[in-house]
């Protein structure tokens, strides 16, 4: 087989993480850059001269979350749920009336090339962090359902960290964290009183479960800062075609997304910074 001569439809380029194909895709986009650099000369009159830099690679993917045998799955049947526990132990609750749940996981990347660096950024993880985002109906802190946002303002009150243990389909997130901001709407009518809650970790996040192999090992690499390699390869009827032109470079997770609206497919979203360069090749 020869690489396609007409133009190329998205749904024809698929991602790879360690060798494997990556589960609900939705969109991908494959940033490259030389970062070119401005060289002043008076030889080069008005118009300058420029040099290339070290070259800079990312890669960001959307991706509904699937089960086993590829189906989305939808926010429904406690699938989503955030469990809190207090500091002291003594009290742990389900967040009643949860509607919208947003669970984001940063690295924050430093740049390590020296002059002996062969033309490509490269990097290390320096530090990571987890925010998450609850939303839904709220229930009076005094009542049996209200009973997570009273734990929530408790700790708020008292300076205090709560334990978290996040369920997302068959993936758990956990560990300590720390109430940020909250905030209540009600509504003029009829309409339901909503809450809005912000987190931020403290200390050390930890996970288990599985997705799909190919999000695990983004998930994997992530709370190991170890590299992924990513490969993007053209293929048809689910196999890569011969002679087509593919990507594939290690990269460092720079960020972990977990998004869910109730009654609506669950997000997986992910970012990749390749460290070292990316290269471009035919296929096998």
């Amino acid at each position: 087989m020869a690489a396609p001569e007409t133009e190329i439809v998205g749904v024809n380029l698929l991602t790879k993480a360690n060798g494997t194909l990556i589960g609900g895709q939705t969109d991908l986009t494959l940033d490259k850059t030389l970062n070119l650099q401005e060289v002043e000369d008076k030889n080069a009159g008005f118009f300058g001269k420029s040099i290339p830099g070290f070259e800079e690679s990312s890669i960001t993917a959307d991706n509904a979350y699937t089960g086993d045998g590829g189906e989305h799955i939808l926010g429904e049947d406690d699938n989503v749920e955030a469990q809190l526990t207090s500091q002291d132990g003594s009290a742990t609750e389900v967040v009643q009336g949860l509607q919208e749940l947003t669970c984001t996981l940063e690295s924050e990347l430093v740049e390590v090339q020296t002059f002996q660096s062969s033309g490509a950024k490269e990097y290390r993880v320096a530090g990571q962090s987890l925010d998450l985002s609850l939303s839904g109906q709220y229930f009076d802190p005094a009542a049996t359902d209200g009973a997570g946002h009273d734990l929530i303002l408790s700790a708020e009150e008292a300076d205090e960290y709560l334990s978290l243990s996040l369920t997302f389909g068959a993936l758990t997130i956990s560990g300590d964290i720390r109430p940020e901001d909250w905030s209540l709407s009600a509504p003029a009518g009829n309409d339901t009183a909503t809450f809005d809650s912000t987190f931020r970790h403290e200390g050390v996040i930890n996970h288990n479960g599985t997705v799909d192999g190919g999000l695990d090992a983004v998930i994997d690499a992530w709370f190991n800062r170890n590299t992924v390699a990513a490969l993007l390869e053209y293929q048809e009827v689910g196999t890569a075609v011969s002679g087509a032109t593919k990507y594939e470079g290690d990269g460092f997770v720079s960020s972990l997304e977990l998004s869910g609206t109730q009654g609506e497919p669950l997000d997986l979203n992910y970012e990749l910074q390749v460290t070292g360069g990316l290269t471009r090749a035919l296929q096998a």
